[in-house]
């Protein structure tokens, strides 16, 4: 089966390059197809890369949704790198995790990539899937977009994702089944439409033309997968046979949505090489992981219990930290357990105490694990951002600071780090302190009107504030009636913006009529 680099339209076949678009060979990336073969897009790595580089600053920022537009600016330019693609998943993943994921992306992203024309058709479904991922009408679009843009590569890992999550979904829609059977088939990847047919089928048996495409197609996969076209090579049929186990477990590790069925399997697999090696680590950690997805009965105390065995008898502290993880997303759950029942009956007393001390241990078990991982790893400066973070939370500014002191010589933490170190100060009186690490964290991030740059100006011209109302400083004072005036003008409900601009205004009129005495 040709799936890429095959040979349509007269376009030219061409080996693919893996190069990563940070590396000399960019320009070509993975999954290259030649320029011809995206249908209407002007194919410009150059252009692309740029777009990407700003986007892995973002993320390493936290500034997931920026970092989402600058993966899919970048792929408008060149739609066709399969690293950008699964760069811009993982940005997503990291984005719907967010308090601000929970709203999805906003009005302003979701416009920019709305356009019906070139690319934009497919970017604005990558958009969609990508922000609800179970939304496979979304990713089922973004493959046929991808498909008639003939940009294989990524229509194919779209396409086999979108079939994995129809297989999960209870009542799948038939016309999904059908188009994306299409989308496979036009990728001659005739075996995956076969399936996607047989699903549709099984969806309205009545529907008999239906059942004679999937008939022809299942009579092209043989053609294509069966091997008759090796007939001649040695172990040709055979060899297929040979190599579907190790394709299908290759698939099982590689899908995003995984069902229940390709979970088991994959357990079983892993508890069969355990049993052969019983000290083979890396099997056992992904043992760990396949029993923290499935969540069935006593999974979950099942991988505690292998992390924790393991750490006794190797000393990796790896393993603790594991053990660690699992007892917190367990507390974890507890604790939104408590808060819906506190959220449920406000002038319940008995609920809003149970869940208040509930929340404090959560708070000492957090920082706790934090202390110990430190403790082992402590030039990890990423762990002492998220200690830093907790305190700050928990109002401890002091420790809070040593913290992000620390923390703020990592390059990706820098930003964020002395964000909250001017904070941090602010909270403590040190005002000075907090106004310059403030326009410092602005120098290094550049960027005013992001997310992160609007909230550094904002913390910045509070500082500001404090300082004019304190020292009764008039240039302190103007200085934040121009950031407050900026950020009015580009986002008018950001937080109290107009509030503070007004009190901003009033104090300048007071500073001056004392300047005037």
């Amino acid at each position: 089966m040709a799936l890429f680099g095959r040979k349509k339209d007269g376009a030219d076949q061409r080996p693919h390059d893996t190069g990563s678009p940070d590396g000399d060979e960019g320009a070509k990336g993975k999954g290259r197809k030649s320029e011809d073969s995206a249908v209407g897009v002007s194919i410009s790595p150059d252009k692309a890369r740029r777009f990407w580089e700003h986007a892995r600053t973002a993320d390493q920022t936290a500034n997931y949704e920026y970092a989402l537009q600058l993966w899919l600016r970048g792929l408008r330019f060149d739609p066709t790198d399969m690293t950008a693609l699964e760069s811009f998943v993982r940005s997503a993943l990291e984005f719907n995790q967010s308090k601000n994921g929970k709203k999805g992306p906003s009005r302003e992203t979701i416009r920019e990539f709305s356009g019906r024309d070139g690319v934009n058709p497919y970017l604005s479904a990558l958009l969609t899937w990508a922000t609800k991922p179970r939304d496979t009408a979304a990713i089922v679009r973004a493959a046929k977009a991808g498909a008639k843009l003939k940009i294989d590569e990524p229509t194919f890992w779209l396409a086999e994702r979108a079939q994995t999550i129809l297989r999960a979904e209870s009542k799948p829609r038939k016309s999904l089944c059908t188009q994306l059977m299409a989308v496979f088939a036009e990728l001659d990847a005739f075996e995956k439409a076969v399936q996607c047919g047989e699903m549709a089928v099984r969806l309205d048996p009545t529907d008999g033309q239906l059942a004679a495409s999937v008939k022809n197609l299942a009579a092209q996969a043989a053609m294509a997968s069966g091997g008759y076209d090796e007939a001649g090579q040695e172990g040709g049929f055979r060899r297929n046979i040979r190599d579907l186990d190790r394709q299908r477990q290759l698939e099982d590790e590689d899908r995003i949505v995984k069902t229940d069925e390709t979970i088991e399997r994959m357990i079983k697999k892993v508890e069969h090489n355990l049993k052969l090696n019983p000290d083979d680590m890396p099997s056992l950690l992904k043992l760990v992981d396949l029993l923290k997805q499935r969540m069935a009965a006593g999974d979950e105390k099942r991988a505690f219990d292998l992390l924790n065995q393991a750490h006794a008898r190797t000393k990796e502290f790896r393993f603790r930290q594991g053990a660690g993880e699992i007892k917190i997303r367990a507390a974890r759950r507890k604790l939104v357990a408590k808060k819906e029942i506190a959220d449920a009956d406000p002038s319940d007393q008995q609920a809003q105490h149970a869940y208040k001390a509930l929340a404090d241990e959560f708070v000492t078990l957090e920082i706790g694990e934090y202390r110990l991982r430190i403790e082992n790893y402590p030039t990890d400066l990423k762990l002492k951002f998220g200690l830093g973070k907790l305190f700050f939370e928990q109002g401890e500014h002091e420790d809070a600071i040593a913290m992000f002191q620390e923390s703020q010589n990592e390059s990706r933490h820098r930003v964020a780090s002395r964000s909250f170190l001017g904070r941090s100060f602010l909270a403590i009186g040190w005002i000075d302190e907090a106004v310059q690490t403030l326009r410092d964290a602005m120098d290094v991030h550049k960027v005013h009107s992001d997310d992160t740059g609007l909230e550094l100006r904002y913390f910045l011209l509070t500082a500001l504030q404090m300082k004019a109302e304190q020292d009764r400083d008039l240039a302190a004072a103007e200085e934040a009636d121009k950031l407050s005036s900026a950020i009015a003008i580009q986002q008018i409900s950001y937080r109290d913006i107009r509030d503070r601009r007004d009190a901003i205004k009033t104090l300048i009129l007071s500073l001056r009529q004392d300047d005037r005495r």
